[in-house]
């Protein structure tokens, strides 16, 4: 499960996001206001917890986790 979320987190790790919507990366849900947002590194930090790095261009680096709703 972990191996196969961040797979799928590591194939979209270059993705630009740009404009209003929801960016669904296994568990980790990314909202959007217009912010171009390019997710960059993926951690592996225990079993059952996936980290993604994300870096906006309006927006200090934010770090999200599995499960974590975070509004940019």
């Amino acid at each position: 499960m972990v191996v196969a979320l961040a797979v799928v987190v590591v194939a979209l790790a270059v993705v630009v996001v740009v404009g209003s919507g929801v960016v669904v990366v296994g568990s980790v849900v990314v909202v959007t206001s217009g912010v171009r947002i390019l997710i960059v590194v993926v951690v592996v930090e225990a079993v059952e917890r996936v980290v993604v790095v994300a870096m906006t261009v309006e927006l200090p680096t934010t770090r999200l986790v599995t499960g974590e709703e975070a509004k940019l």
